[in-house]
């Protein structure tokens, strides 16, 4: 959970060197102070205040923010599985535990998650990190909360009505028009454009309802004859945006088919 340097490469491949750079780097705690630390040893984690502050989590939002095609929370979820639900934790790693265990024991919430049973974990025993999983929960959300722009933050003069106004629309226009394919690649999986649906209604969707709707609506996909493993797991799909400039029957926000249960 330390830096998180990124270097894309540009968008055409055509150069060795890196289209773009996010420096997710480590730093001071905006309100830290340097006056706790006098006579420890931060590097050998005896400090009372935390000397830096992670900076993937900063990196992992802006690259989400400035590249992403998926939401934040659709790309933790395998993060947040595996610190909930365990995962066998690699032999090097609880080795380093191992060497460590005087000094986490002296941490009881660290000691908690790295000493279960206050004996470090054998290796590839299942290893959990629930306060991380529920970490990761939370961020997710807050940064969903960041881009719905229901929220109350100040706009000068009018803007926010008409920003409003205008996501009310779009967010109808999805119901009865093809609108959100627009959002898309030109060939795109019906995951991609599912997440069109809940990033502009705000809300998650049933996958397979959802794919079950969109196929069967006459004339709003075509198959491109195609498959992708982009979105992860098996072949997916591939579709084009259809002939049809309505949706019969429309794709209700509000029924319960396609929402998330």
């Amino acid at each position: 959970m330390g830096a998180c340097p990124a270097d894309l490469p540009a968008p055409d491949h055509s150069s060795p060197r890196p289209g773009n750079m996010v420096d997710g780097a480590i730093g001071l705690p905006i309100a830290g102070s340097v006056a706790p630390l006098a006579g420890t040893d931060p590097a050998g984690g005896e400090a009372h205040e935390a000397v830096v502050t992670p900076g993937s989590f900063g990196g992992w939002i802006e690259l989400t923010r400035r590249f992403g095609r998926l939401p934040l929370s659709k790309l933790l979820e395998p993060a947040i599985g595996y610190a909930r639900d365990g995962h066998p934790i690699d032999p090097s790693i609880a080795r380093t535990i191992e060497r460590q265990q005087a000094q986490l024991a002296k941490f009881p919430t660290t000691a908690a998650i790295f000493l279960p049973n206050g004996k470090a974990p054998p290796p590839r025993s299942l290893f959990k990190n629930e306060p991380l999983s529920r970490t990761l929960q939370a961020l997710a959300a807050a940064f969903r909360s960041l881009l719905t722009l229901d929220d109350r933050r100040r706009l000068a003069f009018d803007h926010r009505t008409i920003v409003l106004d205008g996501l009310d629309r779009a967010r109808a226009k999805l119901e009865y028009t093809p609108l959100a394919s627009a959002f898309c690649a030109s060939e795109f999986t019906v995951a991609e454009l599912r997440h069109v649906y809940e990033i502009v209604w705000g809300t998650e969707l049933d996958p397979r309802n959802f794919h079950r709707k969109v196929t069967k609506t006459s004339g709003f996909l075509e198959a491109a004859g195609k498959t992708t493993t982009r979105d992860g797991g098996r072949p997916a799909q591939l579709y084009r945006r259809g002939h049809t400039t309505l949706l019969y029957p429309p794709l209700l926000r509000s029924s319960d088919e396609i929402l998330e249960t």
